[in-house]
């Protein structure tokens, strides 16, 4: 069965080296999310070189709280404050528990149209005493699943673990496994969902896609009409499609005639709120490029430049984790998103009833056309979270 897939799996490797509570409010623990979120894709758009990339803020933000609850001083105050939570340094308990939440909410009740996990390890060196608080913390409020082994030849049993929490999308988030390292904080995503309106196969069609460097190549474009939100202004158009049962929705954001895919990123916070995506419908034909993306990096330097910079040298303090000192080496994240049609024999059927209640006006009011780069999002609709984000500047790659 075709569907929309996104996985994505974010490690942190600590290697050994010599005011207020936060916000309960949803509607500005959302504005925190999406401006980390818009932060961290921003700042991602500007570094990576390639056409297609899909990074994964939720995945970051989880595993880069659970580090932070055994970080000190000006190390954790950095953490918090580019996650968007800088009371949070005060208040780790309450900032936990909203993410926590957060994570039950979104986790959710799985059934045929819609399949979310989320999980969470940590794997410590059998050679370090780790303080049991920190442990007890990742446990109860992350449902990490911590685990005493020899690091240095755990790759293989990180691999395995990471690959079954993703149903084998990401199998190889490591490479191999420094003999230095004391410690990896792992959190892997895995989300399958399917078109509340699916694109039929049959209007599928080869079209034009211009990219950035003014080439025009052919692509799988999709097409259908729908009731969906709409956003426009002098820089973007917008909608978002939402999945069955209505949990979850995916964005696209296209910039308009001469304007930037980072520019276009500055309107994602605006465009990811709830009244965008549940409020006034519009009926319209939306074409959407097929595509795939498999991507891997290395996003320490990307976080450096959001400001967290203490963790990742000699001057880190994560004494809440163990006695032997220790700094973040890198953080890796390795993501899969896949998008096309919903299979016609199980989803045409009922797409073609759910149609039936919706019976399209005479004319489209709108039309949104994916054939240049543009931006995308996965979002939680009731919270505002987005799972995934990225940019496709070339559906064939």
């Amino acid at each position: 069965m075709k569907r929309i897939i996104g996985m994505a799996a974010t490690m942190l490797l600590t290697a050994t080296l010599a005011g207020q509570t936060p916000e309960k409010d949803t509607t500005e623990v959302m504005q925190h999310n999406n401006s980390f979120a818009t932060s961290l894709l921003k700042t991602a758009s500007s570094a990576v070189e390639e056409e297609n990339f899909c990074i994964s803020p939720a995945s970051a933000m989880w595993a880069l709280a659970m580090s932070a609850n055994g970080a000190d001083g000006k190390t954790a105050k950095e953490i918090y404050a580019a996650l968007g939570y800088p009371a949070a340094y005060k208040s780790r308990e309450a900032f936990n528990e909203m993410l926590h939440s957060g994570i039950e909410k979104m986790k959710g009740d799985n059934d045929k149209y819609q399949q979310m996990n989320i999980a969470n390890s940590i794997w410590i060196d059998n050679k370090i005493d780790v303080k049991e608080l920190f442990k007890s913390t990742s446990e109860r409020y992350y449902n990490a699943v911590v685990r005493s082994v020899p690091l240095s030849t755990a790759a293989e049993e990180i691999n395995d673990w990471c690959s079954k929490e993703t149903n084998g999308r990401i199998t190889n988030i490591i490479e191999h496994l420094p003999s230095t390292l004391q410690m990896a904080v792992v959190n892997a995503i895995w989300f399958k969902g399917q078109w509340v309106f699916p694109f039929m196969e049959k209007a599928t069609s080869k079209q034009k896609f211009k990219k950035a460097d003014g080439k025009t190549i052919d692509i799988d474009m999709m097409r259908g009409a729908c009731f969906a939100p709409y956003y426009e202004d002098d820089f973007i158009q917008a909608t978002a499609r939402v999945f069955e049962n209505s949990e979850y929705s995916m964005l696209f954001i296209l910039p308009c005639e001469g304007v930037s895919t980072e520019a276009a990123i500055e309107r994602l916070a605006q465009v990811c709120n709830s009244d965008f995506v549940g409020g006034k419908r519009y009926y319209f034909e939306l074409e959407v490029p097929k595509f795939k993306i498999e991507f891997g990096a290395n996003i320490a330097p990307i976080l450096k430049e959001m400001g967290i910079k203490r963790a990742f040298g000699k001057k880190a303090d994560f004494s809440g984790i163990s006695d032997t000192e220790l700094s973040i080496d890198n953080v890796i994240q390795k993501n899969y998103i896949s998008i096309d049609e919903v299979g016609v024999e199980a989803a045409g059927a009922t797409s073609i009833i759910r149609c039936g209640f919706f019976p399209p006006p005479p004319e489209k009011e709108k039309h949104i056309r994916l054939d240049h780069p543009f931006i995308f999002a996965i979002r939680e609709n009731s919270s505002g979270a987005i799972l995934f984000a990225g940019r496709v500047g070339n559906p064939n790659q």
